[in-house]
């Protein structure tokens, strides 16, 4: 059974990834701050992650380390290295060449690092979570990625202990439940206010010795990260608020009940957007700018931000979830495509052999 809270969150998050993408589109190149892109930046990607963490939590649970590590690799992997050859072809560039969705292999190491740490350490939580530091400073010191994984590990590792964390509030705080979630959201509009474009994970990178003078980017890395968990529990705090309401609400369950499940598509929709958004779309703008000789769209950041980009985000996902369906009904390919679970290759090895 999907949990379709979950499910609600996950359909937010790729709505506001393609909502920040055709605000950089629209702005053709120029850099000029843009408030909503930033706030949305500085929890979209953690929160993407610490969702990942919940249900890796899950899955090590009823699962062996070799069946996750497949499973990984078949969900993950399979169409990151397939769309990556795809976007050459349609490019015109046929190659290797697959540096293209650093979240999807960002997400991907990660998940088999909390995999291997989960298993060799399952019934040694102490141990286990001294592991999982040690990696958290391995990964900001001595490792350079051009994938970011230090930025994901952490709110994926917040997202593994969810469940601990939530538990021990729950029994702990049972009285203090409504001021706990009223401090988390006063907390994460508070460190909004010093948020600035220049803290983001590309300006400063995930290595303190990266860039600049290494206690400088030291302090950035763990704000970013005190911002990015914030941002997960607070924004799950408001989205849970706008489930119970649906819910609650018969017309609202009729007028969103196809949208709400758009989160169980949002690894296509990330992939597709990449080309029909971030590349064609950017070109295209990029393209009527220089024709007019001016970008109609940077003279009110505000219209830019909160009309014109999540108005084409909504069209954009429209049109992209419809080409997920038409390419998951060509025969053969449009299974593999977008990844499968090693649970559903294994069952579809077995209805051939009976065949």
């Amino acid at each position: 059974m999907r949990e379709e809270r979950w499910d609600f969150y996950k359909g937010f998050l790729i709505f506001s990834v393609i909502w920040g993408h055709c605000i950089n589109a629209l702005r053709a190149g120029e850099f000029y701050s843009v408030w909503i892109h930033i706030f949305l930046r500085s929890f979209d990607m953690p929160m993407f992650a610490f969702i990942s963490g919940v249900f890796l939590r899950k899955s090590c649970q009823k699962r062996s380390c070799v069946e996750n590590l497949l499973n990984k690799i078949g969900t993950i992997l399979l169409p990151v290295v397939l769309w990556n050859i795809i976007y050459n072809l349609i490019g015109g560039k046929p190659g290797f060449y697959i540096g293209r969705f650093w979240f999807l292999w960002s997400i991907f190491f990660v998940s088999c690092v909390i995999i291997l740490i989960d298993t060799f350490f399952k019934n040694y939580k102490l141990i286990q979570i001294i592991v999982f530091i040690i990696t958290l400073v391995l990964f900001h010191t001595v490792i350079n990625d051009s994938w970011n994984i230090g930025f994901l590990l952490f709110p994926c590792i917040i997202g593994y202990y969810y469940n601990s964390i939530t538990d021990f509030i729950y029994t702990r705080f049972p009285n203090k439940l409504l001021y706990i979630r009223f401090f988390v959201i006063i907390a994460f509009c508070i460190c909004q206010i010093f948020w600035i474009s220049e803290y983001n994970v590309w300006n400063t990178g995930c290595n303190m010795f990266q860039f600049g003078t290494p206690i400088k980017t030291l302090l950035i890395i763990c704000y970013r990260g005190i911002i990015g968990i914030l941002g997960c529990f607070a924004i799950k705090i408001i989205l849970d608020l706008l489930v119970d309401l649906r819910r609650k609400s018969t017309k609202l369950q009729i007028y969103t009940r196809g949208g709400v499940f758009s989160g169980r598509i949002t690894l296509e929709l990330y992939i597709l957007q990449t080309l029909l958004v971030e590349s064609w779309g950017s070109s295209a703008v990029v393209k009527v700018v220089h024709l007019l000789g001016f970008n109609p769209f940077t003279y009110n950041p505000i219209l830019l931000g909160l009309v014109f980009a999540p108005i084409l985000a909504v069209i954009s996902l429209f049109i992209m979830a419809l080409l997920v369906q038409i390419i998951k009904k060509i025969p053969i390919v449009g299974s593999y495509v977008f990844g499968i679970s090693y649970s559903q290759f294994r069952n579809d090895m077995k209805l051939r052999k009976l065949k």
